[in-house]
This record gives structure tokens, sequence and C-alpha cells, in this order.
């Protein structure tokens, strides 16, 4: 087999490798460069033509802040913010106001916890009371009206009928009619 050698193309990715691989002092190609030496110096060729391409479109494109539509919107947000921050003072005091509350609240039914004990124990007593004064009444009325029984008065009695058989005691002085 004949040693082939061809000759690249002015401009194409051959030429350029091969130009970069030439050594200046001999002008013989330089051993054939590694598969990734080569794709290493594609990538950093690639990256540098990115970073020019960014670097002059960032130049080129307008400041996007600038706009009326990111001026209108950053008023709305400041407003946003505003209103927001007016509502979390709000809810804050509200908030302040129901704790207070919440917490007389809590004090007041142990106070009225309290007292209901104290009403319950006064009506019993007072049931309790209650019913002795009605013993009581009844055992008065029970005496009134034996009292009331033996008691008389002027006039004319059949014992046995009119009054109860018994002693009996003048409450005054009696005159000679009285017997």
């Amino acid at each position: 087999m004949a040693n082939h050698q061809t000759t690249p193309c002015p401009g194409s990715y051959e030429a350029f490798i091969e130009e970069v691989f030439t050594d200046p002092a001999s002008g013989q190609a330089a051993p054939a460069a590694k598969p990734r030496r080569k794709k290493r110096i594609l990538v950093a060729g690639a990256a540098v033509v990115l970073f020019a391409g960014g670097v002059a479109a960032g130049t080129v494109l307008p400041d996007p802040t600038a706009s009326p539509a990111y001026k209108s919107l950053a008023g709305e947000k400041s407003t946003v913010e505003r209103e927001r921050d007016e509502a979390l003072t709000s809810y804050a005091a509200v908030k302040g106001k129901y704790d207070t509350l919440q917490n007389g609240i809590t004090g007041r039914e142990s106070t009225v916890s309290a007292r209901e004990a104290e009403v319950s124990k006064a009506d019993a007593a007072v049931k309790a009371a209650e019913a002795a004064v009605k013993k009581r009444e009844d055992a008065v009325t029970g005496a009134e009206k034996t009292k009331a029984a033996n008691t008389a008065a002027d006039g004319t009695w059949t014992v046995g009928s009119d009054i109860e058989p018994g002693t009996y005691r003048a409450a005054a002085a009696v005159g000679s009619s009285c017997y």
C-alpha cells in the first residue's frame, strides 16, 4: 500500500489544525494530536465564541428595568407590599385584642364557676332553712288550731260538740256570769 497524503482545503477545520500543529522550525507537520487534545481545543474555542457573543448581545440589548412595563410592575409590587404590611400590622393589633379578650373570658369563666359553686351552696342552705321554716309553720299551725279549738269566747258552748272536753282557764278576769 502506498502512503497517500492529502492536502486539506484552505479554510477548513483540517487546514486550521494542520497550521496549528506544524513545527515552525522545520516546517513539517507535528505528530498527529491525540483526539482528546482536539476536543479540548474545540470546546475552548466554542466557549470563547459563546462568551464573546454573550458580551456583544449584553451590550446591545436594552436594560429591562428601564421599560415602562417593568416600572409599572415595580409600582404595583410596592403598593401590594405596603398593603401587605398594613394588613399584617392590622392583624397583629386584632390578634392582640383577641388574645386579651380570650384571656379575660377565661378569667371571667373561672370567676363565674366559683360564684356558681357559692350560689349552689347558698341555694342548698336556703332550701334547708325553708324546710325548717315549713316544719315550724306546720307545728305552729297545729298549735294555733289546738289553741283555737280549746279557746272559748263569750257565749254559750256545749262541751263535746262546740268545744272539746278539757280544762280551760280564763285569759282575763271573769265576772259572776262565767262558770
